[in-house]
C-alpha cells in the first residue's frame, strides 16, 4: 500500500509517525505551507491542483489535524475512492471565543472540518478526551468540545492511539541529581497562548515560593514585556533551548506544571514525566488522564488551589517521580503506536 502523507510542520511527533509509516508501507510526502495566511490559501490552491493530476496514484492519504486542508483532501479521497486517516490533535476539536481559540470558532471553517472527518475512513485522536469533553476550567459555565460535540451522530471509525514517547532518550541523566526546581514548558509568543497555557498562572504561584526557583522554557521576552508584565526575582525564563539541554533541566527539576485551559496531548508533561519530575497539572481535556495516580491535578481555578498543588508537590516523596515515568511507559510508548497505527491502516486496506 502506498500513502500520501501530508505534513504541515516538521515536529517531533509528525516525523515519528512518518518513521512508523515507512516501515510497514510505501510512504510519499507531501508538504502544505501554513507559515502565514497568505501562504496556507495558496498551498490550498496549490494542493487542489496536486490532487486532481495525482490523488489517484496513492491508495491512501494520512493527515495530521483536520483544517481546511483536510476538507480538500476529503473531497479527492470520496472523488478517487480512496481511504484516509485523520489524526486529531486538539485544536482542531476546540472553541474558545474568549481566549479565540479553536479551529471550529467561525461556523464556515466548522462546516469544511465536519465535512472532513464525516468522510474520513478513521479518525485518530491522541485522548480519549478529544472525542468528547467537558471543560469547566475556563470560567465561562462549560465549554464543550470533542469530535462527538461538534459532529454529532458521526458514523466515522475512531479510534484513540496515544502519542508515543522515546522513554530511553527522555530519562534522568546520569549525575543529575532532583532539586527543588518548578518547571514548565511551553511555546508562548502571543498574549492568547499566555493566557491558554496557564503562564498568569505559573507566574501568580511563583510568587507564593519566593525562596525556590521557578523556571519556565519557550516563553518570549518580548511578549511580557509587551504585556507589562516583570517575572518575580525566583522565576528564570528560557525562551528556548534544544532538546538535550531540555532533558537535563527536565532531570533538575523535582516538579513539572502544566496549567493549561485546554490541551490535546500534551508532550512536554509526558516527556517530564519520563524524567521523573512529578507533574502538576489542570482538570481540562488529556492532562488528567496522562497524570493518573502519579501526580496532582488542580480541580479549581483558584490562586490557592494551584499554590497548594505546587506545594504537594514539593512535599511528596520523590518515589512518585519514578511512578510517573512508568506510567508514560506503560500507556504511551512509541511501540505501542507503531503497533496500533500499523493494524488500524491494515485493517482498513483489507477491506479497500
Amino acid at each position: 500500500m502506498t500513502i500520501l502523507h501530508f505534513r504541515i510542520f516538521d515536529s517531533t511527533f509528525v516525523i515519528k509517525d512518518r518513521e512508523i509509516l515507512s516501515r510497514h508501507f510505501r510512504v510519499r510526502d507531501y508538504r502544505i505551507n501554513n507559515a502565514s495566511p497568505a501562504a496556507y490559501f495558496f498551498a490550498l490552491v496549490r494542493l487542489f491542483f496536486f490532487l486532481l493530476r495525482n490523488g489517484n496514484k496513492y491508495d491512501a492519504y494520512f493527515i495530521r489535524f483536520a483544517d481546511w486542508h483536510a476538507a480538500i483532501i476529503a473531497f479527492f479521497g470520496r472523488l478517487y475512492r480512496r481511504k484516509f486517516f485523520i489524526v486529531i490533535g486538539g485544536f482542531d476539536v476546540a472553541a474558545i471565543p474568549r481566549y479565540g481559540y479553536g479551529a471550529h470558532l467561525k461556523g464556515f471553517r466548522s462546516r469544511f472540518i465536519r465535512y472532513a472527518m464525516n468522510r474520513a475512513a478513521c479518525l485518530l485522536p491522541n485522548s480519549l478526551s478529544m472525542v468528547y469533553y467537558e471543560n469547566r476550567f475556563i470560567g465561562e459555565g462549560v465549554v464543550r468540545g470533542g469530535i462527538r460535540h461538534f459532529v454529532p451522530g458521526i458514523q466515522t471509525r475512531i479510534e484513540v492511539v496515544h502519542n508515543g514517547y522515546d522513554s530511553a532518550r527522555f530519562s534522568c541523566q546520569p549525575g543529575i541529581e532532583k532539586r527543588n526546581m518548578v518547571m514548565t514548558v511551553a511555546v508562548v509568543n502571543r498574549e492568547r497562548d499566555f493566557y491558554m497555557k496557564g503562564m498568569d498562572r505559573f507566574i501568580e504561584t511563583s510568587v507564593q515560593f519566593a525562596g525556590l526557583e521557578f523556571l519556565a522554557v519557550g516563553i518570549s521576552r518580548a511578549l511580557i514585556g509587551r504585556m507589562g508584565i516583570i517575572p518575580p526575582p525566583n522565576l528564570r525564563i528560557l525562551e528556548y533551548t534544544g532538546t538535550e539541554e531540555l532533558i537535563r533541566l527536565y532531570s533538575e527539576a523535582a516538579v513539572f506544571c502544566l496549567f493549561s485551559l485546554s490541551e490535546g496531548s500534551p508532550n512536554a508533561l509526558c516527556e517530564a514525566m519520563l524524567c521523573e519530575c512529578i507533574p502538576v497539572g489542570t482538570d481540562v481535556t488529556s492532562i488528567p488522564e496522562i497524570i493518573g495516580d502519579t501526580g496532582f491535578v488542580i480541580k479549581k481555578n483558584a490562586k490557592e488551589a494551584f499554590t497548594e498543588n505546587v506545594r504537594a508537590a514539593l512535599e511528596a516523596d520523590r518515589q512518585l517521580g519514578m511512578s510517573a515515568r512508568r506510567r508514560i511507559i506503560a500507556y504511551y510508548s512509541l511501540e505501542q503506536r507503531e503497533e496500533r497505527l500499523v493494524s488500524i491502516l491494515t485493517d482498513s486496506a483489507s477491506v479497500m
